[in-house]
């Protein structure tokens, strides 16, 4: 990766879609750029490395780009980064955004699109040093994305959710103060019961720790549930 016709830039694409990976490397080189496929964080992570700052292409669902975008941002601040996902509307592109990406792009766009955004965040950067700064969020909240079916942390790390937790999830943070009554919540959800309830509470919590997240959730003894992180 010496030498960069199109942007002299080096430029990464990661994406776990191999299909759309292949693809898009394919078509760059084909238009005189110099281009490598990532298969995961943790090889963009390694190649993301040096003074010189590359152009990065991630693709995947708007909470996993914020999350990559996220960690790659603090990594290399001077990178440009395109971000490529089929987008629900536009605070999914703003949070992507904000947690670092320059561009976002929809999902079916052409690879012309996609090589004259590359080229453009080029000039920026071979122009002045660095990009522009991207927008950060003020003051950082637990939030809900995707229709509910992720929960971002404030720090950018997202937790997929199943259908049971999801519906709990969304009744606690709607909650007023985010506390949640046990014995209401079971009344209004037949055969639920206080076990098969706390069990999930459980797993919610173990699965948030697994992947490094401290999920603020309490249990109130005799009562219900708390959510004590900020929303």
């Amino acid at each position: 990766m010496d030498h960069f016709v199109a942007t002299g830039r080096p430029v990464l694409v990661l994406s776990s879609d191999e299909a759309f990976r292949r693809a898009a490397v394919r078509a760059m080189r084909r238009c005189g750029m110099g281009v490598e496929g990532c298969r995961s964080e943790g090889d963009a992570h390694r190649r993301v490395a040096g003074d010189r700052a590359p152009l990065l292409v991630l693709a995947g669902s708007p909470a996993t780009l914020a999350s990559l975008c996220s960690g790659l941002r603090q990594r290399s601040p001077q990178a440009g980064i395109v971000a490529v996902s089929h987008y629900d509307g536009a605070d999914q592109r703003i949070e992507v955004m904000r947690q670092g990406a320059d561009l976002c792009l929809a999902g079916d766009l052409q690879v012309g699109e996609l090589v004259a955004a590359l080229q453009a965040l080029a000039r920026r950067v071979n122009g002045r040093g660095v990009p522009d700064a991207p927008l950060r969020p003020a003051p950082s909240v637990w939030r809900l994305l995707e229709k509910g079916w992720v929960l971002r942390a404030p720090e950018g790390a997202s937790l997929v959710l199943t259908g049971a937790e999801r519906a709990f999830m969304a009744e606690l943070l709607a909650a007023p103060d985010a506390r949640l009554d046990r014995r209401a919540y079971l009344a209004a959800r037949a055969g639920e019961t206080t076990r098969r309830l706390d069990m999930l509470v459980c797993r919610l919590r173990r699965k948030a720790a697994r992947q490094g997240i401290d999920l603020p959730l309490r249990t109130v003894s005799g009562w219900g549930y708390a959510f004590a992180g900020a929303l």
